[in-house]
């Protein structure tokens, strides 16, 4: 019987001298008949075994589950039976550890014991933790290298109508202090060597610290964390996330604080998702409002930065003799205030401006000289940058070696870090390579692959850029006709990012021009 061989796997696995006897297997049956089957009031049932012995389970459950049963349908049955379950897993444990358990129940998405300690305010959180993993009530598997807890949703609801107010507001609060701490830590880490793992650590944090954002805006509207964590996530929504989240999470934080030491970040940090998003009106709005701050405060840096945002937005907006007056003016700056890092962000914005203004001698050597910057910087999200633009400009260039070569260790470095922007970036650039040699079922498959991250990243092109996407899409189209074109794009599609990676790696290592 599949429920009793259920339930004799998880007492043996507490209770390694668990034996089946005749009367043993008669109190397993009854159990088993009595929670109905259900996979977890078994498996909850079972982790006492080291404690209780079956008869114990089953003259402890009996009397309460046929109270609650005897005037309800089957489906209705069957939830009772794992809420007595609960209910009686519940009571066995000390006053202390069921405390432990209803304000463990606040998280979303798991938990690290770090994350347990701060939010519970508990330094002996391993031991209550150790308990409930024991008791099967929650979970425990290994994630960036550290230890990460999770309770079923079936447990948390449970355990969370143990936790009342004004209890439940103190752990929101401590839990929201926590994750905007650690998103603030994690921010300036977001564009070194720790790129990946920092972002996997926000991709594993979502459902935490999305609950942090609600708590500031509908339980804390007074306080600035919620300004302040969303400001620190905006590079986990631009190149991971959905840049369209961010961007309604800091706008609405923003609405309802106007501190000026927050703002200017925020500010900065909402332009560059509204220009991730090919949003360029609400962009340059952010970035006018930044420079007027930065000048009204004499603050160079933010006015260097502020100006050379605005030359980005110009650039999208095909005034290319702005961007560049804009983007140079910001170069100088940057150049004055010794600041490397925007100075080769400068140099790669330049090198993209004479790609399309079809200056190619200056373009490849601004591009050079950005690309060696990052790499000394170790600046991950920006050699992707620079390879993408050197690939595009080695394209134009009809030099398809060197756009193969660039493109190869972009899309590897885009993969290892988890920038899905850039893999975007990398995967049109395959298209093209593949299109202009003539082997348009893998151009239909980069494009559908590109696409779908784009649609999930919340991307969209700027003019320009779509004009020449769309021209190449109808070309791919009209090569291979309406049923092939429809196949292969839905094939790149359905790709993960690695596959999709290993797709376009697998094209450019083939010889020869197809």
């Amino acid at each position: 019987c599949p429920s009793v061989q259920l339930f004799v796997d998880r007492a043996l696995a507490v209770e390694p001298n668990f034996l089946m006897t005749p009367e043993t297997a008669a109190a397993v049956a009854a159990l088993c008949r009595n929670l109905e089957g259900v996979p977890l009031a078994l498996e909850l049932a079972a982790a006492w075994a080291g404690l209780l012995t079956p008869l114990q389970m089953a003259r402890r459950l009996n009397p309460r589950f046929d109270l609650l049963v005897t005037r309800q349908t089957v489906g209705s049955a069957r939830h009772a039976s794992l809420r007595v379950t609960l209910n009686w897993s519940f009571n066995l444990l000390s006053v202390e550890t069921q405390w432990f358990l209803s304000q463990v129940a606040v998280f979303r998405g798991g938990w690290t014991l770090e994350a347990a300690e701060a939010v519970m305010a508990a330094p002996d959180a391993l031991r209550y933790l150790s308990q409930l993993r024991d008791r099967s009530l929650i979970n425990s598997r290994e994630c960036n290298g550290a230890i990460r807890f999770s309770i079923l949703e079936t447990v948390r609801e449970y355990a969370l109508e143990h936790l009342k107010n004004p209890d439940r507001s103190d752990v929101l609060r401590r839990h929201q202090n926590y994750y905007t701490q650690l998103a603030a830590e994690l921010e300036p880490r977001l564009i070194g060597t720790d790129q990946a793992v920092c972002l996997d650590i926000l991709e594993e944090e979502r459902e935490n610290t999305r609950l942090a954002l609600r708590t500031s805006r509908e339980a804390l509207p007074a306080s600035d964390a919620g300004l302040r964590l969303a400001s620190a996530m905006w590079r986990f929504w631009y190149l991971r996330g959905d840049a369209r989240e961010g961007i309604r999470w800091i706008a609405d934080s923003l609405a309802s604080n106007s501190e000026s030491g927050v703002t200017p970040k925020a500010l900065k940090a909402l332009g560059h998702l509204y220009y991730g998003t090919g949003d360029y009106d609400h962009s340059a709005e952010c970035y006018d409002k930044l420079r007027s701050l930065a000048a009204a405060q004499a603050d160079t840096p933010g006015l260097a930065a502020a100006v050379g945002c605005l030359g980005n937005v110009a650039h999208r907006q095909g005034d290319l003799d702005r961007s560049r007056d804009l983007l140079t003016e910001s170069l100088a700056l940057f150049e004055t205030l010794q600041n490397f890092r925007q100075v080769a962000l400068l140099q790669g914005n330049l090198a993209s401006l004479a790609i399309d203004a079809g200056d190619y001698a200056s373009a490849r050597s601004a591009n050079e000289q950005s690309l060696a910057a990052f790499r000394s910087l170790d600046d991950a999200q920006n050699i992707i940058v620079a390879l993408n633009n050197g690939s595009e400009l080695a394209l134009k260039m009809d030099d398809t070696a060197r756009a193969r070569l660039l493109l190869e260790e972009s899309l590897a470095l885009g993969l290892s870090t988890g920038n899905r922007r850039g893999l975007a970036h990398s995967l049109d650039t395959v298209m093209k390579i593949a299109r202009h040699s003539g082997n348009n079922p893998v151009a239909a498959r980069m494009l559908g692959a590109a696409e779908s991250i784009r649609k999930e990243l919340g991307m969209r092109m700027c003019d320009a850029v779509q004009r020449d996407w769309d021209e190449a899409r109808s070309a791919i189209h009209a090569a291979l006709g309406d049923e092939d074109f429809s196949e292969y794009r839905s094939q790149g599609a359905a790709l993960g990012d690695s596959e999709a990676a290993q797709v376009a790696r697998d094209y450019l290592a083939r010889p020869g021009p197809g």
